[in-house]
């Protein structure tokens, strides 16, 4: 699996638009960023100001030219504005390894299905775009007989597509990864 960090990656579905943060995008945060000062508490980071929220973003961008990290903004479409970050995170293609989070929404976007449509954006670009580096036909059948995990077919034979239902839950997503893991 090559995650390609040179590439312009949108996400979009009904809910919600993922666009790659820029430095500019301090603005169009900025609002949420600050209307709650405990908004990042537990995090390592902070973005209650104008100058935290710059650091933040300067930090992920530069997280993302040494090939680790690629952040987006947040956009949510039922609302009709911008919530929040995320990022694909910890990207290892030695190792085939990508987490997906890293997310801080405005208060008033949480609890609201919005990083439900996140992760599942996410997901699905992770295993319907990106590749293995090799054929995964044996790794298909372990998650069918073993796992009772369908994947779907794909006429490229190095891509593992899944085909969760728009109710996943985190466990179904643990459940998923530890089988994959088992596997490889």
């Amino acid at each position: 699996m090559q995650f390609d960090l040179t590439k312009n990656i949108t996400l979009e579905n009904d809910r919600v638009i993922l666009q790659p943060l820029t430095t500019e995008d301090w603005q169009l945060l900025l609002p949420i960023a600050t209307a709650d000062k405990t908004l990042m508490q537990y995090s390592p980071s902070r973005t209650y100001n104008e100058t935290y929220l710059k650091e933040y973003i300067d930090t992920a961008l530069k997280a993302k030219n040494t090939g680790v990290r690629f952040p987006f903004t947040i956009f949510d479409k039922q609302k009709n504005e911008y919530a929040g970050c995320t990022s694909f995170g910890n990207i290892s293609n030695k190792n085939l390894r990508v987490e997906i989070g890293w997310t801080w929404l405005g208060k008033e976007f949480q609890g609201t299905g919005l990083n439900k449509a996140c992760k599942f954006l996410m997901l699905s670009y992770a295993f319907e775009t990106l590749e293995f580096d090799f054929e995964i036909a044996e790794l298909r059948k372990k998650l069918i007989y073993e796992h009772h995990i369908f994947t779907g077919g794909a006429s490229n034979k190095k891509l593992l597509r899944i085909l969760p239902p728009m109710t996943i839950k985190k466990e179904h997503v643990d459940t998923f990864f530890e089988a994959l893991k088992s596997c490889l």
